[in-house]
């Protein structure tokens, strides 16, 4: 029988989960076990559980909240005392320990918390602490606290908290409310009136801080007005501030709530609504002079407090840098010189200035994108649209690319407006800058945000660990990566710290559209006039001299065209330049269009792949992003095999090996031509492996473009609107059965040529 019981609520929590286990399992206290409720997640999140075998008791349950989840656990747990845990953050490694000690020394004791470290990086910190502080050190004995914690003079981290099972039944447990939101708040409230609340000044865990909501505020109000006025019973018997006065200790208790709320209010822009809540809190103290002068200020409007606002967001964002500045510098003594010191304090100072100065002559955020191509454009285009249309985002555009130039990528897909040219580019003044490509960049001298977009999976140029470049990549500040097999190289080859801020695992926005239902593939079909009735193959070669467009693609174009079928020929951005690094000299689009004269062949006219793979019914590639991408449809594939491709591309191995094992490999015209006939009979071969290929390198599609909205509005310091957080909601089971989001698809259907 465990003395502890350990819950662990998880939603969405596949990035952090497995961190909050290993902190557990590392306790020096080894009688304890481990309850993990998965509150309905849509992310891996039970893979990484599934991870650690048998170590732990495994919950899922449908989406309740975090008070259901806690419940459910508690439900389940058999020890006499219940520590719980959120699933991204850590415990250090003798949390249970001294906990346990303390409940047997004050047996009495309800409820047992302790202080906190707050990190983005909660494993590094983890790992760099000492945790030496004496185990005998027990601290003070318990006490009754119900006041401090109804006027938030004292903050309980349910992360620290450990509880007597036996109270938690007398009082049945976290309010499942959704609309309650500090369901924690409550119980601790309710234990306090009636038990003594035991508290360890030492830390015993880690909290990793999450992002923020517009909303957060207004429900975290709501919430405690409810709990408020569901505590006020308890106000008059078990609060010491006012000696029994519950109409006094309720109405200070309102006061601060309200003033919160005008204040957070007030300086989001919301002057009539800071007005409204001000005016609560004159009713309930007539003498405040803070809320008068901001009653008085809010009834002003926003014109007169708008440039005030910018100040306060500038000063914000000047704080913020100069704390990120003043990290420990990576230098030895030989390069730690009063030069050197002086010089990064001058370069410091000179970038505050510059942050403050265009906070206050910019209204909007700022955002340059960079293209080396239009293939980086369709990267990116799926953010794009999820945050152009907000108001308070300003987005401009730049390619520095030698071979290509912005009036080549931009205007035809629509971008006219705010097109720069990269020259320029390092003049200005931008809060954020997004690249698609390490080795084409606009390197800007004025601080700016740096986020970088990866362009695909297939391994190739070293990319999927590219330690040459390992300076270029330590410069972004995200690294929004596609899956977790390339995170887990860079971190494995040193260039990133896995549990950092920087390693965003996002996924890839380009594909959501395959799998969230707004691709129609009749449409795609009649846009490029191709015959419904016959099945359609797409050869997506990749760009190289040495790639099968080269060796046979003339005859592999014809060779697919004799079966009868329609053929999409989808060239990749470089394939299309003549120079001899793209298309070793070659006008591959005129070749194309000659063979498509009076053939069933047609060439892809746009960048982006996404559309003309859902139109098609089987793909013939050598080796690109485009063929696991097409994996995600569940769709027989075909590789032609090109040695020279894989050893001048310095594609990685283990891709190799993982887009042949779910493809029939052939190597000439006539054989590739005859393995595509095949695969249109029989598309169920090798389904099992393309799915499980595509949930491997594409983490929780259908999501990505959301996540990387998210991460993007939080490097921004701007709030997500709520359109912007709810519309990355998907099938809870997306990631492991596509096959219902086909729009337009009969899955399975078999063609015989």
């Amino acid at each position: 029988m465990p003395d502890v019981s350990v819950v662990i609520p998880a939603f969405n929590a596949g990035r952090t989960i497995t961190a909050a286990l290993q902190s557990v399992f590392a306790q020096t206290f080894r009688r304890y076990e481990v309850i993990v409720v998965d509150d309905g997640s849509t992310d891996d999140t039970g893979l990484r559980i599934a991870e650690v075998g048998g170590r732990i008791q495994y919950v899922r349950q449908t989406n309740g909240g975090p008070g259901a989840a806690r419940n459910e656990g508690v439900r389940r747990a058999r020890g006499r005392l219940i520590a719980f845990l959120d699933a991204d953050d850590v415990w250090l490694p003798r949390k249970l320990q001294r906990q346990i000690a303390y409940f047997d020394r004050f047996p009495e004791t309800g409820l047992l918390h302790a202080h906190t470290i707050v990190s983005r990086t909660p494993t590094q910190t983890l790992r760099e602490l000492v945790d030496a502080t004496p185990v005998d050190d027990l601290t003070s004995p318990p006490a009754h606290v119900f006041g401090d914690l109804f006027h938030a003079a004292i903050d309980i981290n349910t992360l620290t908290v450990m509880v007597r099972r036996d109270v938690l039944a007398d009082l049945g447990g976290f309010d499942e409310r959704r609309e309650l939101h500090v369901e924690d708040w409550d119980l601790w409230l309710r234990i306090a009136a009636r038990h003594a609340i035991g508290f360890m000044p030492v830390p015993l865990a880690i909290h990793r801080p999450g992002g923020s909501m517009s909303s957060a505020v207004e429900k975290t109000f709501r919430g405690q007005r409810l709990v408020i006025d569901k505590t006020a019973p308890l106000c008059g018997t078990a609060c010491d501030r006012h000696a029994g006065d519950q109409a006094a200790c309720v109405r200070e208790r309102e006061s601060m709530l309200y003033s919160e709320l005008g204040y957070e209010r007030f300086w989001s822009g919301r002057m009539a609504a800071a007005a409204e809540a001000y005016r609560v809190v004159l009713r309930l103290r007539p003498r405040d002079l803070r809320a008068s002068l901001y009653y008085a200020a809010s009834r002003l409007g926003r014109p007169s407090i708008d440039r005030w606002q910018s100040v306060r967001t500038a000063f914000k964002a000047v704080a913020r840098n100069r704390r990120e500045s003043a990290q420990p510098q990576s230098e030895n003594l030989f390069h730690d010189t009063m030069f050197r010191r002086a010089r990064r304090a001058l370069v410091g100072g000179a970038h505050a200035l510059d942050d403050l100065t265009s906070r206050l002559t910019h209204d909007r955020a700022r955002v340059l994108f960079e293209a080396a191509s239009p293939m980086s454009l369709a990267v990116f285009r799926p953010v794009l649209e999820r945050m152009r249309r907000d108001p308070r985002v300003e987005f401009w555009f730049t390619t520095s690319d030698d071979e290509w130039d912005a009036s080549s990528i931009f205007p035809p897909e629509g971008i006219r407006e705010r097109v720069v040219p990269s020259r320029q580019a390092r003049r200005m003044k931008f809060d954020a800058y997004v690249n698609t490509d390490f080795w084409n960049m606009t390197w800007l001298p004025r601080r700016t945000r740096r986020v970088h977009l990866f362009h695909g999976v297939a391994g190739k140029y070293g990319l999927d660990a590219p330690v040459r470049i390992a300076p270029c990549i330590s410069s972004f500040d995200r690294l929004m990566f596609p899956n977790r097999d390339r995170l887990r190289k860079y971190a494995e080859a040193g260039l990133i710290d896995p549990d950092a801020p920087q390693a965003a695992l996002v996924g890839y926005p380009k594909v959501d559209c395959l799998v969230d239902g707004s691709l129609d593939r009749r449409a795609i079909q009649r846009s490029l006039g191709l015959n419904p009735s016959r099945p359609t193959i797409v050869y997506a070669p990749t760009w190289s001299p040495y790639s099968s467009l080269h060796t046979i693609g003339e005859s592999l174009i014809e060779a697919l065209a004799g079966l009868g079928v329609n053929v999409i020929v989808k060239l990749h951005d470089r394939s299309c330049d003549q120079s001899a690094r793209g298309a070793g000299g070659v006008d591959w689009r005129a070749k194309i269009e000659e063979l498509a004269h009076d053939r069933p062949v047609v060439l892809a006219p746009g960048a982006d792949a996404s559309p003309y793979l859902f139109a098609a019914d089987a793909m013939v590639t050598d080796h690109s992003s485009a063929g696991f991408e097409f994996m995600l449809l569940d769709r027989p594939i075909v590789v032609v095999d090109c040695p020279r491709l894989v050893e001048k591309a310095r594609i990685s191995a283990d891709k190799v090996q993982m887009l042949r094992s779910a493809a029939e490999v052939a190597a000439s015209a006539s054989a590739v031509a005859r393995a595509a006939a095949r695969a249109l009979e029989h598309p169920d071969r090798c389904a099992d492996r393309r799915r499980a290929i595509a949930h491997e390198l594409f983490y929780c599609p259908g999501g990505a473009t959301a996540r990387a909205v998210a991460c993007l509005y939080d490097l921004l310091s701007l709030t997500a609107p709520s359109a912007v957080r709810e519309s990355g909601t998907h099938d809870p089971q997306a990631s492991l059965d596509l096959t219902p989001a086909l729009s337009g698809y009969e899955a399975r259907t078999t063609y015989h040529v």
